[in-house]
């Protein structure tokens, strides 16, 4: 797992840090630390993002009445 920054300056992505998990749990447990100290959107997306991840590769629904993606200020779920 790599950890990138655009570069305005270059117009690329740089690396800032990489890192390698021995076991998928200690990447999602990074992950989610990470984004949790960046605040409630990154925490949202993140958890998201993760969920995606582990229906489409796993067949795991976590929450299962999402509505959409959040953009920067609301989460939308069914009632």
């Amino acid at each position: 797992m790599a950890e990138l920054h655009f570069d305005v300056e270059l117009c690329r992505y740089v690396e800032i840090r990489r890192a390698v998990y021995p076991l998928t749990r200690e990447a999602i447990g990074a992950v989610i630390s990470r984004a949790l100290a960046s605040g409630d959107h990154a925490a949202v997306d993140t958890a998201l993002g993760l969920h995606e991840w582990l229906s489409t590769y796993y067949g795991i629904d976590i929450v299962s009445d999402i509505i959409a993606r959040p953009d920067a200020r609301s989460v939308e779920f069914t009632v």
